[in-house]
Parts: structure tokens; C-alpha cells; sequence
């Protein structure tokens, strides 16, 4: 089970948290992120260390004090204080480094992995000593102990074979005497034993490793939102929680530009065959989302639809003289050497269209240097549509073109998958999202 920094935020949030382990009678290791808004306020105290070790102390007492009222709120018995005694050295760590930082005028990426690594060290430790107090036999355990990686640091990768060693032979055993274990998410550590962090959705990518190497019969990911759903609510009033994804469909999501999962962080659970589900700290009750392998034999469905905004399409008309295939590497490396993303592209013999999120200033450039054939570009948002073999339920595509045909579309691009297909509007986004959002289901 993780749950993420909003689920864990402040004392409520943590014994709403505590609620929801206690109700599931089985074995269980919790993975906590830090406290919503921590982690960023230590990458601040960090920075801050370099230039002023006095704002830094400020930031750092903050971080403090947030803990120690979560310990009052939530902690009454005796427990409080073994509490703060814990919470009070790990604080005098993180004031240690920062005046080491100070000291030594440099913060590296091994050392900022570190200094982070107290907002998981924090939570874990005022969640551990919630639980005492409320009769639940758990553990407390170092993540560094056990999810072990390479050097990469700020986005280490996992030693799996050393991972899955480790916990068979030192940390499942603990459940014997335990019902629950308590883990850090995001953290671990190299070969060297030097703290490592796991980057982008890090504490998700926590709950998948150790869901892998304890063979767990599920990995639940606790959030503040009610599963995946079938569109924003805040563009779709009538956007539906989804029963199930697949991985693939997560992935697409994610790429344009969904809040969801990232899929390479479930992806090893999910090849593993263990069920993910994403579910609602704050609404317990509700169903939430499955995400399971890809099924081709599944039936097409369309699942969801996402929406990138202020995109450009850039429309390059080739020179018929020469070879297009040159035309469109040498624009594909010159993007490619700018690191810009390019979302979606497709070529015909005197064309060469893509998309891609700009900046006026790069757009300007592009049409600068590309002076030897037109370039248009022009900007809107590019719909995606996500589901499951989409383009062989030729009903399916039959009742999106009706539901858009009064609308004008730049691009449509059907099957550019299995899971994907997209849209490209300059205006109406809303409308044409809804409209397409009425198939969904039906």
C-alpha cells in the first residue's frame, strides 16, 4: 500500500491513513511519501545552504515544526514524546548538513539525494509511532537497506536481483513477528551505501519494487483522486472513474500529458503479473482502478481522453526537387539537438507535419533556418483519444466522426496505434471533448 504526500499531509490525513490499513485484516508493507510539500522545501533549505545557512535553519525549523504538530494532533499518550525524540534527531541531521553545504560551498546530486531523503525518514517515523499508539503491530524499516541501485543519483535504478535477495532473506521474515511494515518511498541506495533517490514518481516506483520482491497478491496506490478517469472533471462534468487500463494506455496518457501513474514505475509489477490498483485516500469506499497487462484480444473501447493545450503544429511543404527523406532528418536532428519533444509527426511525399510544444521564440527560429521551403505553424490543443484497438471497431469510428463533423478539426489521425488516435483544434476544444466524451460507454 503507498500513499502519497497529500495523503499524509497532516495529522488527519495520517490517522485517515491509519483507518484505512487497519480495515484490511492481512499482511501489509505501507510505503509513505513525504509530507505534501516537504521534498520541496528541503531541495529549498539545500539551495538556501549555499548562500545563507540562517535561511536555511528557517526553512529546516519549518519542516520541524510541521512534524512535531502532527505528533501533537494525532500522538496522546506517552508515545508523543519517544515520537518527538525520534523527529527531533533526524532534524538535527538535516541542520548538520546544511551547515556541512555552508561549509563546503557545493550541494551535488549525491548530496542533495541525501539531504531529501529526511522528508520519507520524517513521515515514516511520526506515521510508525501513530500506529504504536493505536495497537497496530508494525515495523519500522530503512528503504536504504533494501532497494538497492546504481549511482545515478536523482534518478537511480533499481538492482533487482539484489533487491529481491534481500527482501526474501532479511525483510520477509519480519512478517512473522509483524502485520504491517512501514518503508520509505523514493529513497534507497547505491552499492556504496550512499543514499540514492528514484526520481519522478519515485514512491509509486517504491511500491511496485517491493510489490515484486514480496510476490504481493496486489499493489495498492493510495492518492487523492477516485482511480483514472475517463476525461478531467474539470473539462468534462460527466467524466466517469474507469473500472480498468491497461499499461499501455497509462503510457500514452502519461506521454500527453495526463496527471496519471508512470508507467515505467508499475511497469515491473505489472509484467509480473501482480493487479495495481489506484484508489482514493480520502474516499476509501470507492472502487477506484485496475491497471493490468495489455490484452490484444480484448474489445475495442475507447477509455479516455486527455488534452495537451497551446501545442504547435508545424507543417514543413518539402522541396519536390530533392529527397524528402533528407529533408525530414535533417529536421528531426535539428530538433533532436534542441531537445524538443515531438509529440506526433506524420510525412506524405510533399509534406512533413509534427507537433510539438514551443515557444514563440523557437518557432521563430525554426522558420528562420528552414528558409529554403514554407513553414507553417500555428498553435491549439491536440486531443487524445485512448482506449484499446480503437481502430478496428469501424462503429465505433463511425460515431466519433458524426459527433465532430460540425466542428473544424486541422488533423485527425486514426490508428496511430493500437491504444491512441488524436485530434488537432484550434478552436471549440471544450465542446468537441464533450461531445466525443458522449461515446465513452455507449
Amino acid at each position: 500500500m503507498k500513499f502519497g504526500g497529500s495523503s499524509v499531509a497532516n495529522a488527519s490525513a495520517m490517522l485517515n491513513v491509519y483507518q484505512i490499513i487497519s480495515s484490511q485484516k492481512c499482511k501489509k508493507l505501507v510505503v509513505l511519501s513525504a509530507c505534501k510539500g516537504v521534498t520541496d522545501l528541503l531541495i529549498e533549505a539545500a539551495n538556501l545552504s549555499l548562500q545563507s545557512l540562517a535561511k536555511s535553519i528557517e526553512i529546516i525549523n519549518i519542516i520541524s515544526e510541521h512534524h512535531k504538530q502532527i505528533i501533537e494532533n494525532a500522538i496522546k499518550t506517552e508515545l508523543r514524546w519517544n515520537a518527538m525524540d525520534e523527529i527531533g534527531k533526524l532534524i538535527r541531521q538535516i541542520r548538520e548538513y546544511s551547515e556541512g553545504i555552508f561549509l563546503l560551498q557545493e550541494l551535488t546530486p549525491k548530496m542533495l539525494d541525501y539531504y531529501v531523503s529526511f522528508g520519507e525518514k520524517l513521515s515514516t517515523t511520526v506515521f510508525y509511532y501513530i500506529l504504536l499508539e493505536n495497537k497496530i503491530n508494525a515495523a519500522l524499516i530503512n528503504s536504504e537497506n533494501y532497494i538497492i541501485t546504481n549511482s545515478k543519483f536523482g534518478e537511480a535504478e533499481p538492482n533487482y536481483p539484489i533487491i529481491q535477495s534481500k527482501v526474501q532473506k532479511e525483510l520477509k521474515p519480519q512478517f512473522d513477528a509483524h502485520d504491517t511494515i512501514i518503508a520509505q518511498g523514493f529513497i534507497g541506495s547505491d552499492l556504496e551505501c550512499r543514499t540514492t533517490t528514484l526520481g519522478r514518481g519515485g514512491s509509486d516506483f517504491s511500491a511496485s519494487i517491493y510489490g515484486l520482491a514480496l510476490d504481493a497478491k496486489e499493489i495498492q496506490i493510495w492518492t487523492d483522486v477516485s482511480g483514472i478517469k475517463s476525461a478531467d472533471p474539470r473539462l468534462v462534468e460527466q467524466a466517469i472513474t474507469l473500472d480498468e487500463m491497461t499499461i499501455d494506455e497509462i503510457r500514452e496518457l502519461s506521454f500527453y500529458g495526463a496527471k496519471v501513474l508512470h508507467p515505467d514505475t508499475i511497469k515491473p509489477a505489472i509484467e509480473a503479473g501482480i493487479p495495481i490498483k489506484v484508489l482514493n485516500t480520502f474516499s476509501p469506499l470507492e472502487q477506484g482502478t485496475i491497471i493490468k497487462e495489455n490484452n490484444q484480444a480484448s474489445e475495442p473501447k475507447l477509455h479516455s481522453i486527455s488534452v495537451l493545450s497551446e501545442v504547435t503544429k508545424l507543417h514543413f511543404h518539402l522541396d519536390a526537387k530533392r529527397n524528402n527523406n533528407l529533408q525530414i532528418v535533417d529536421i528531426l536532428n535539428y530538433l533532436i539537438r534542441r531537445n524538443i519533444k515531438i509529440l506526433s509527426s506524420s510525412q506524405s511525399e510533399t509534406s512533413f507535419v509534427l507537433f510539438a510544444k514551443l515557444e514563440n521564440q523557437q518557432i521563430n527560429n525554426i522558420i528562420a533556418t528552414y528558409t529554403d521551403f514554407q513553414v507553417e505553424a500555428i498553435k491549439g490543443d491536440l486531443i487524445c483519444l485512448v482506449g484499446n484497438n480503437i481502430l478496428l471497431d469501424k462503429e465505433l469510428l463511425a460515431k466519433l466522426i458524426k459527433k465532430i463533423e460540425s466542428y473544424q478539426i486541422d488533423y485527425i489521425q486514426f490508428g496511430i496505434n493500437k491504444q491512441l488516435s488524436l485530434l488537432f483544434s484550434k478552436e471549440n476544444t471544450r465542446e468537441i471533448i464533450e461531445r466525443i466524451h458522449s461515446v465513452i460507454g455507449n
